[in-house]
């Protein structure tokens, strides 16, 4: 295998020099991986002639305003030692238990919405009342925000807006300020709250590029501080004559159209960059490798393409499937649930043939119907339990009997009572062992003695010695 050579570099140091030297300075840009990448060139100019340099002060905004609070809450100041700045995970969590209030089981579906809408409305200084009622939506959505606000001051959580006008009013206190200069690049927009914050940290904004029309558009403005320091390539920019405006159906025509757009281009001159910028990127990452990929292939061309973006682990196929199943221990699960643990190709259950997992499959549709039919609001431990008395019936192969143990180990952690965090993280551990067959824990088999019917009967344990069901006369390999 032959590895690709990784793309040099696309940004221009240059733009930086001035900025990256001044020791009073601080350099801000819009996401983590462009301060990567700002460091990455930095550290390229340097490497030829020192072993050793100061690392720059580059920093996306989010991070320097995280830095900021975290200090400032070793400061012990009494406005903020009280609270704890809510993590997307945790407010997510909040989200989903006040929605389910007032709409039981739209939660998870509307939770990550609400928490962007209600971040987007502090950070341009809207309270929630001042978000019309005009709509059944918008009246749904400021019961959600009330009931999710009182959720978290109760936990002593609050967003991380709320957390940088804290950090604003704060810094209105210092003198001097904490920086000279505060040198921005690569923003297209900056909302008012941060631009306030920016105002009171340093003596003046510089900015390195034209596009952030928010801050451009205080350039005039004496009082605000600003000022230009553009790099003399930018002065070309009022002389392009291909920036046009194309007007699509929808994002899925614009995003085709942008792709066969950039083949073309890389099919005349074949050593050039290109840059697709699309804002909402982690949401649409496969969609657009799809696209990419197809627009190359089409014009048979074999370059590396670098996404800005990766895949959360979660969204991994192994990762979300061994989520899924711990979600079992939680939640009632529809059937669905229980096919896709069973068509898994990273679990046991990918030794079945497919006529094994069809007769699962056919099971597991039986439970359905006879739990839908005996009640609407059975529990899934009592589903558990009809199907193991099911399965118990028939004489089941080695990988029937490692599904049945799965669905055993759930059922018991769902019905019973862990004493402590430790006993559940074992047992845990253990239903993954039996989920994953490479996995330390995984389980065997022992034989028992002779029955006075004289059968022989086998019981399944783990490598830890916990035992799963009553002996069977099936043995199970490991």
């Amino acid at each position: 295998m032959i590895r690709q050579k990784a793309l040099p570099s696309m940004i221009d140091i240059s733009i930086f020099e001035k900025a990256l030297q001044d020791k009073n300075g601080l350099v801000l840009v819009p996401t983590e991986r462009l301060a990567n990448q700002v460091c990455v060139a930095w550290s390229d100019t340097k490497e030829l002639d020192l072993p050793a340099w100061q690392a720059p002060h580059v920093y996306s905004i989010l991070s320097w305003l995280k830095n900021c609070w975290d200090e400032m809450h070793d400061l012990h100041l009494e406005s903020i030692t009280p609270w704890a700045m809510a993590e997307r995970t945790q407010r997510l969590y909040f989200w989903e238990k006040s929605i389910n209030q007032f709409n039981p089981g739209l939660g998870s579906h509307f939770s990550s919405i609400a928490d962007e809408t209600y971040n987007d409305l502090c950070a341009y200084y809207l309270s929630i009342d001042m978000v019309p009622s005009d709509t059944s939506s918008s009246r749904q959505f400021k019961l959600w925000c009330k009931t999710y606000a009182k959720l978290m001051r109760d936990n002593g959580f609050i967003q991380p807006n709320e957390c940088w006008e804290l950090l604003e009013s704060n810094l209105k206190n210092c003198e001097p300020k904490t920086y000279e200069s505060i040198y921005l690049y690569g923003f297209q927009s900056i909302p008012p709250l941060q631009r306030n914050i920016l105002g009171e940290a340093a003596d003046q904004c510089v900015l390195l590029d034209p596009f952030c029309i928010d801050m451009t558009d205080q350039l005039d403005d004496l009082s605000q501080n600003v000022r230009p320091s553009f790099h003399p390539r930018y002065e070309r920019i009022c002389n392009l004559e291909k920036a046009r405006k194309i007007k699509f159906y929808d994002a899925q025509e614009e995003l085709a159209a942008a792709a066969d757009w950039a083949a073309n281009e890389l099919k005349i001159r074949p050593n050039q960059r290109i840059g697709i910028l699309m804002p909402d990127l982690p949401n649409r990452l496969g969609e657009t490798y799809r696209a990419i990929n197809t627009a190359l292939a089409a014009k048979n061309i074999n370059i590396p393409v670098n996404f800005s973006v990766g895949i959360p682990l979660s969204a991994t196929p192994i990762i979300a499937g061994a989520l899924e199943l711990l979600s079992s221990i939680e939640h009632d699960q529809p059937l669905s649930h229980w096919l896709r643990l069973i068509y898994s190709p990273y679990t046991a259950f990918e030794l079945l043939s497919l006529q094994e997992k069809a007769k699962l499959e056919q099971n597991e549709k039986n439970i359905q119907a006879r739990s839908e039919a005996l009640s609407a609001d059975l529990e899934l431990d009592q589903a558990f339990q009809e199907t193991l008395r099911q399965e118990r019936e028939n004489a089941p192969t080695a990988e029937e009997e490692r599904f049945r143990v799965v669905r055993e180990r759930i059922g018991q952690l769902l019905i019973g009572e862990q004493a402590s965090v430790d006993e559940t993280a074992s047992g845990i551990k253990q239903l993954m062992g039996i989920y994953f067959p490479s996995a330390n824990s995984s389980f065997s088999v022992r034989s028992e003695p002779v029955g006075e019917d004289g059968v022989k009967r086998y019981q399944v344990v783990d490598s830890e010695g916990y035992t799963y069901a009553e002996p069977s006369e099936t043995q199970v390999n490991q």
